[in-house]
């Protein structure tokens, strides 16, 4: 954890600019309802600009849809920061307390709200009997009193556009006073325009707890002490410029900078520079229409001691290595022969032709690095192409690629259908990364995502290509709302090492009891096969009742109940939990 002394210079050097930046983007909302210049609207196309962030000052069009974009053009390696709507409201941040932590959002804060300002505060009494996951024989229990003003703000419209989360955590504990803890956990983004219609700046920022190394014990709540977290910061900046360039299209160049700060010194840092470029055809082109992508990406780690991190743990209960011989994870990951410096670049022409109104033919060509097993790189060395289809109708849609990349064949998927009682979403991609690159993009999923956080260690620097495989569906009827997600992801390391793999599923009913009154059961479960030699199985289940004591006020009692199965006996665990939860909104 930081000492106050840090907290207080993270506080002036970080988050008072940012805080004063959305600030000042909600003043000015309230004052100007929409200023910013509109830049020309297009129809939609399988390749049409990938700019959420940038709402109304990019274009409106209806037609055009943002959100359905292939990797292939625009993926995980070249993430856009900026505004993407008033999305955090409400959000459970960085620090989910529980399954029956997520009260009913009041009226009046909805996400689609052009602009906003509330003040929460929250109070809760916890009991675990396992406050530090121990394996069975070593359990502690406790009492725990948390108290959580929190304020959330967003402007939706005017030239500067953003909108921040912010929560406070006062921990006490009744029995274990050396816990006694507060946490700060924040979400914000914003989109600026600094020339009309076309210069912007786009950032993000987003600070909480972060789970260190998944193959030991670990909780994604700050109330129970595993000692297998640190706080981490994670800021974009990316200024970028939209040129018309006529019956050639509409062009963006834009450069990108982020940081990933960690409280504990043994995590290495992160840092990342990027330039991007992009052209897409013009929107009076129906027909035919195209993508010109290309991007540069360095990813570079700073100092980390894995071997001060993992000082203490018994390794010989659990950890091998290919051969079955127990292993060290400090060793195993400091003595890794991969760089510390990493470049993605890619260079892509996609074309789509309408042979109908609802079906688009789709290819692709490019260059991109070839990764070696020690960890460099061959720069824009490996061809890659794919071909495929793009079917839409107003409530559903498929696209589907095949093709070649350096790792082999590659596919890709996404489908989806949104009806008036069901939605359901299927996708699969394959891209390589780094766990750095996925820890600087985190913030563009840092509300929701299929895959729960962390996926491996954050000291691990090999780069893998990532295959994911995800589902959901949401079912909704007069008295309760459903929702099921699935997902598997497999990382296929360049390094001649195991590889990794992690699939689950949850699933969650919100069912109304009363008019004022809701019951919430929940499950989950997820099976971790760690390039440690360790295979882990965690579930939890869950129960709550939640109750709307006015328009502003809000209760919930909640039982949890959480195991963890894994070959080392010392990172099993069996843990009860009961909650009692009170929110105010002001």
């Amino acid at each position: 954890m930081l000492d106050r002394g840090e907290r207080l210079h993270v506080v002036r050097r970080w988050l008072l600019p940012f805080a004063c930046l959305a600030a000042a983007g909600y003043a000015h909302a309230q004052s100007d309802d929409a200023t910013g210049a509109q830049a020309p609207a297009s129809g939609w196309s399988s390749v049409a600009p990938p700019s959420p962030e940038d709402g109304d000052i990019r274009g409106s069009d209806p037609n055009r849809d943002y959100s359905r974009l292939s990797p292939f053009t625009f993926g995980a390696a070249s993430y856009q920061p900026g505004f993407d709507g008033c999305a955090l409201a409400g959000s459970a941040l960085r620090d989910p307390q529980g399954v029956f932590a997520e009260l009913v959002r009041p009226e009046g804060l909805s996400g689609r709200d052009s602009r906003f300002f509330r003040l929460s505060l929250g109070a809760s009494e916890t009991y675990t009997d396992n406050l530090r996951l121990a394996p069975e024989g070593e359990e502690i229990s406790d009492y725990i009193t948390q108290i959580t003003p929190r304020v959330d703000a967003c402007a939706n419209s005017g030239r500067i556009r953003g909108e921040l989360a912010y929560q406070l955590q006062g921990v006490v504990y009744a029995h274990n006073s050396r816990f006694n803890d507060v946490y700060s956990n924040i979400a914000g983004n914003t989109t600026i325009e600094l020339l009309a219609g076309r210069l912007f700046l786009g950032a993000d920022t987003s600070y909480g707890q972060s789970v260190v190394d998944p193959s030991l014990s670990y909780s994604r709540s700050s109330l129970l002490r595993a000692d297998n977290s640190t706080s981490a910061w994670i800021t974009n900046i990316s200024p970028y410029y939209l040129q018309p360039l006529g019956p050639l299209g509409d062009a963006t160049l834009r450069y990108r900078y982020g940081r990933t700060v960690y409280g504990d010194s043994d995590i290495p840092e992160s840092r990342l520079q990027g330039a991007y470029f992009d052209l897409y055809s013009p929107p009076t082109s129906q027909e035919w229409s195209w993508h010109v992508n290309a991007f540069t990406q360095r990813v570079r780690r700073i100092d980390g001691d894995a071997g001060g991190f993992f000082d203490g743990v018994d390794f010989n209960n659990g950890f091998f290595d290919e051969n079955g011989q127990p292993i060290d994870p400090a060793d195993f990951y400091d003595e890794r022969p991969d760089s510390r410096t990493t470049y993605f670049d890619k260079a892509t022409i996609d074309i789509g032709y309408r042979v109908s109104p609802t079906l688009q033919l789709l290819v692709l060509g490019g260059l991109e690095d070839e990764y070696e097993s020690d960890g460099t790189n061959d720069r824009l060395s490996s061809p890659l192409w794919n071909v495929g289809f793009r079917w839409d109708e107003p409530s559903r849609f498929l696209e589907a690629r095949i093709g070649h990349r350096f790792f082999g064949t590659s596919y890709f998927l996404t489908a989806g259908l949104r009806g008036r009682i069901l939605d359901v979403s299927l996708s699969y991609t394959e891209e390589p990364s780094t766990q750095d690159l996925n820890q600087l993009n985190r913030n563009a999923t840092v509300q929701n995502t299929a895959f729960p956080d962390p996926t491996t260690s954050l000291f691990e620097r090999s780069v893998f290509v990532e295959k994911e495989v995800s589902v959901s569906a949401a079912m909704r009827t007069g008295l309760a709302r459903t929702t099921v997600t699935g997902y598997h992801q497999r990382r296929e390391y360049i390094a001649n090492v195991p590889e990794e793999q992690l699939y689950g599923a949850a699933a969650r009913i919100d069912y109304q009891l009363r008019p004022r009154t809701a019951l919430v059961p929940s499950a989950g479960w997820e099976h971790r096969e760690s390039r440690l030699g360790m295979d882990t199985d965690v579930t939890d289940l869950g129960l709550s009742v939640v109750r709307s004591l006015s328009t502003s006020l809000q209760a919930s009692l909640g039982y949890s109940h959480a195991w963890r199965d894994a070959d080392s006996r010392e990172t099993e665990y069996d843990e009860n939990r009961v909650v009692l939860q009170v929110m105010k909104y002001y």
